[in-house]
């Protein structure tokens, strides 16, 4: 037997090691966030490896691509607003505060002991567990006829435990609620389709990637009834085809105000619910498909979520909160104020903004 795949195996768990420890020891926030698409992108590697390929490509999307991206935005955000102030006042950039005391090598010696204490007594539990045969993949093997679908993945998700993929959306859903309840008016990534000759290569990038992302993007929903992918990963390469094409100025900034967008977040849970309630009235069971109406439903539903998805992560990056100048009406709270220095009346009306005090 070959002996690189364990030395591949090797570098990328040593990576992963390294990877952690320097991501939760840096003080920098561009650094860490650097760290953690790095992170994201080796632990894509390592499922690979695992011959997870639906994580794998989750990982890549979601966990490095989306939130490193999100990341990376809050982070401009930030550092844009502390251009023009001195080092000191500008010190929030930071994770942790450098003023906090230094810890003795001993006790980081004591501490790292005990740690690889734990770590050691883990490894030992796991090497010693008696061998048995898996018990979830036969049951799955098992009833993946009566699913509807052939890949197990997908059949995991959107039939045996449909409620956790709903309650998933609906998390997503309030996040999305949870930013447009905050104040907006910032488009950082609008721009004028007059300025385009500026940066051409940004434009050209938009016409060869955006068609191919959203060919994909169709592809990947699809597929996954049989073979890798799913709904999640085609929702996020979809959304970052929208960032893409409202960066280049091709498309306007797309609002919360619009209902035709609040629609479209909505939808997957929607569709997600009637689908739910429809079985519950054939069935007897809530989210139990109809004998032989599972492909159709399952599909139906991967489109929806596809298209909520990609809705909610760019509104996410686009119909962002504006981050307001250092206002003194910030450093009070105020029990009939919000964070933004507003003042409300307790019926929810607006009164006057901080500035106006």
């Amino acid at each position: 037997m070959s002996a690189l795949p364990w030395i591949l195996d090797g570098v990328v768990a040593l990576l992963l090691i390294g990877l952690a420890y320097r991501l939760l020891d840096t003080r920098d926030l561009f650094e860490a966030t650097v760290l953690y698409i790095a992170f994201g992108l080796t632990l894509s590697l390592a499922w690979v490896r695992l011959g997870a390929a639906d994580l794998a490509l989750a990982e890549a999307a979601l966990g490095a691509g989306v939130t490193g991206a999100l990341f990376l935005n809050a982070y401009q955000r930030l550092a844009r607003r502390g251009e023009g102030r001195t080092d000191e006042e500008s010190s929030g950039l930071t994770v942790v505060d450098d003023r906090v005391d230094e810890v003795s090598p001993a006790a980081a010696l004591a501490s790292y002991g005990v740690w690889g204490l734990i770590a050691g007594g883990l490894a030992w539990v796991l090497v010693t567990l008696p061998a048995r045969d898996p018990i979830l993949p036969v049951l799955v093997d098992a009833a993946l006829e009566d699913a509807g679908v052939s890949n197990p993945i997908t059949a995991v998700l959107l039939n045996f435990r449909a409620y956790d993929t709903l309650l998933e959306i609906v998390v997503l859903v309030a996040a999305m609620v949870g930013v447009w309840s905050l104040d907006r008016g910032s488009r950082e990534f609008a721009r004028n389709p007059a300025d385009l000759g500026d940066e051409p290569i940004l434009g050209a990038l938009s016409r060869l990637v955006v068609p191919l992302a959203g060919l994909t993007a169709v592809y990947l929903t699809w597929t996954g009834a049989y073979a890798t992918g799913g709904a999640f990963q085609a929702g996020a390469l979809a959304a970052g085809a929208g960032v893409l094409l409202v960066a280049a100025g091709f498309m306007r900034p797309v609002t919360s105000a619009a209902p035709f967008t609040r629609a479209l977040g909505v939808l997957a849970l929607v569709v997600f619910t009637v689908v739910g309630l429809v079985s519950l009235f054939w069935t007897g069971l809530f989210l139990d498909y109809p004998p032989g109406a599972e492909y159709g439903l399952i599909l139906l539903v991967e489109g929806a979520l596809t298209v909520s998805i990609a809705v909610i992560l760019v509104e996410l990056f686009v119909d962002v909160p504006a981050i307001p100048e250092d206002d003194p009406g910030l450093r009070v709270l105020d029990p009939t104020g919000d964070p933004l220095g507003r003042v409300i009346s307790p019926d929810g009306a607006f009164i006057r903004g901080a500035e106006e005090e």
